[in-house]
């Protein structure tokens, strides 16, 4: 193979995440916790009872220009730094640079330019978050479950005013013996990981420090390689025998956001809805996929 074109280079955001609305919670209690619905929002709405969460039932994604964001997050930076102390040190970096940009409004303000615009506010609740004024303990969230659920509540909040996740993508079009038709090469390195840091989530898969290595090697060579180079293949070429298959399962989140996309239930009812279908023998869950 020859580089044929001089390589390019473009920047790709993956935008931090909206804030929490009950669908979202849902769906990450499934797909990040293991909670099923129905259990996620048992444990919510503990928790708001318990005077440590906002109302758990909410179709609003977006912050009111009023909301105490601030307030919000001075809880969770000192939540963080109690039982088990060290689990989000972005909320007090965060808050930093908040009150960086001076005192009340200014520092408000900051926040509320992070925050995303494009959710949605139906003028019912407000997103779920953690209550301000309050200090969430590992006991006053009664067990495990519910720790680890108002834990997932707090990094989500502050993912969604963290920075946006960018990768950078190099490319290079190349020729193989002399044929009319161009092939692409490309390569992908993260160059600002953002809100992912917060929600611990990875950006490569695996083994995250070898796997930047290797992106960072393979990007250096794409963007070294001048026109005219070959590029030695690595192995022979094969042709490799592929056949359609059937989709998997539905997950609970994917039922979830089915379910959201076609009007099926309310941010009321969602939950109740999946587990009875599972009560009542109509499908099973695989606890280990989370697959219905």
């Amino acid at each position: 193979a020859t580089v044929a074109a001089p390589p390019t280079v473009a920047r790709q955001v993956q935008p931090r995440p909206l804030s929490l609305n009950t669908v979202a919670l849902l769906k990450a209690a499934s797909e990040v916790l293991g909670l099923g619905p129905g259990d996620a929002m048992y444990y919510a709405e503990k928790l708001y009872l318990n005077g440590l969460l906002s109302y758990p039932r909410t179709e609003t994604s977006k912050f009111a220009p009023a909301f105490d964001l601030v307030g919000t997050l001075s809880a969770v930076a000192k939540a963080a730094s109690g039982d088990d102390g060290g689990w989000l040190p972005e909320a007090a970096a965060l808050l930093a640079d908040a009150q960086a940009a001076g005192d009340g409004d200014a520092a408000a303000a900051a926040l509320h330019a992070r925050a995303r615009q494009d959710g949605e506010d139906v003028g019912d609740h407000p997103p779920i978050t953690p209550v301000v004024g309050k200090v969430a303990t590992r006991k006053a969230c009664g067990d495990a479950a519910g720790w680890a659920l108002y834990k997932f509540v707090c990094k989500s909040f502050v993912a969604s005013l963290s920075a946006d996740c960018i990768f950078e993508r190099a490319e290079a079009s190349l020729t193989v013996g002399g044929a009319a038709d161009a092939l692409t090469l490309s390569v992908a390195r993260c160059v600002e990981r953002g809100w992912t840091e917060p929600l611990g989530e990875p950006v490569y898969g695996g083994d995250e420090a070898a796997a930047a290595e290797r992106a960072e090697a393979a990007f250096a060579a794409v963007l070294g390689a001048p026109v005219g180079t070959p590029l030695p293949l690595v192995a022979p070429p094969a042709a490799v025998l592929g056949y359609t298959e059937p989709p998997s399962h539905l997950t609970e989140g994917e039922l979830l956001a089915l379910m959201e996309r076609h009007a099926i239930g309310t941010d009321a009812s969602m939950a109740s809805h999946v587990t009875n279908v599972q009560k009542r023998g109509y499908v099973t869950l695989d606890e280990t996929t989370r697959r219905l």
